[in-house]
Parts: structure tokens; sequence; C-alpha cells
């Protein structure tokens, strides 16, 4: 959470053919025009997808429509074929 806006920090990425676009960071959707795909959706899936897409070189947009935290719990636990799954995509560790 960033202190000074009250807002939380963008989901990790580590990828630079990566790109995260919110209502919050609009401006950077003007930089690029042409991606290999496009994500709709940030949740685990939408995520999981871009991080493993972008480390394949692929140039990926990943929309969300809002990136503060639910007010629910949600992701607090992973079962065991989640940490698998993970582990198979290369996402454990970030």
């Amino acid at each position: 959470m960033d202190a000074a806006t009250n807002t939380p920090p963008p989901p990790y990425t580590d990828s630079p053919n990566t790109s995260i676009i919110s209502p919050s960071n609009q401006p950077h959707a003007q930089s690029k025009r042409n991606y290999d795909v496009i994500i709709v959706g940030a949740g685990i899936l939408g995520c999981a997808l871009a991080a493993t897409m972008g480390k394949q070189g692929r140039d990926v947009l990943l929309l969300e429509r809002d990136l503060s935290e639910p007010n629910r719990i949600v992701g607090e636990l992973l079962q065991p074929g989640g940490v698998k799954a993970l582990e198979i995509l290369g996402l454990i560790g970030w």
C-alpha cells in the first residue's frame, strides 16, 4: 500500500514484456498500442497467464478495472495443487 496515495501497488511482474493497465495508471497505456496478447482481468488466472506469456517473450497487456484490495478474503489459502501449479508455471518465489 502506498502511504501517500493510500493505493495498493500494481500486481508484481518482473517481465519487461508485460504491461498492467488500470484506470489509475492509464497514461501508461498510451506508450504502446500493439500487443501479442491482451488479457482482461488481473485475478489469479490473468496474472499467471500474463506472467507466463511475458516470460515466453510475448508482449502482453493485462487490463484490470480496479487494483484496490477487495473487502473480502481472497487468496489467503493456497491448496497443495495450487502450489504445484505455481511451481510448474515458474511463479514460486515472486
